[in-house]
C-alpha cells in the first residue's frame, strides 16, 4: 500500500502527493495494462478531494465513431 505524502511533492512525480492529478491514464503504456484499477481512500479530505473517472477504450471507441463522419 501507497501512502500520499505532501512531502513528495516538487520531486516531479505528484501521483503519491497530496497534490492535483491532471487527466490521465494509470498504466496504459505498459504491454499489458491492467483490467481493473482499484482506487481506496484511507482518509477522505476534509474539502475538495474529487476524483474523476472515465473508460478511456469507451471514449476512444466513440472518439472513433464520431469523427469518421
Amino acid at each position: 500500500m501507497i501512502q500520499a505524502t505532501s512531502t513528495q511533492q516538487g520531486s516531479g512525480y505528484s501521483a503519491f502527493t497530496t497534490g492535483s492529478l491532471s487527466l490521465h491514464t494509470d498504466r496504459s503504456g505498459v504491454e499489458n495494462p491492467p483490467d481493473l484499477l482499484v482506487f481506496y481512500c484511507i482518509e477522505p479530505a476534509e474539502q475538495g478531494g474529487e476524483s474523476l473517472f472515465a473508460d478511456g477504450r469507451l471514449v476512444y471507441h466513440h472518439l472513433v465513431y464520431w469523427l469518421r463522419f
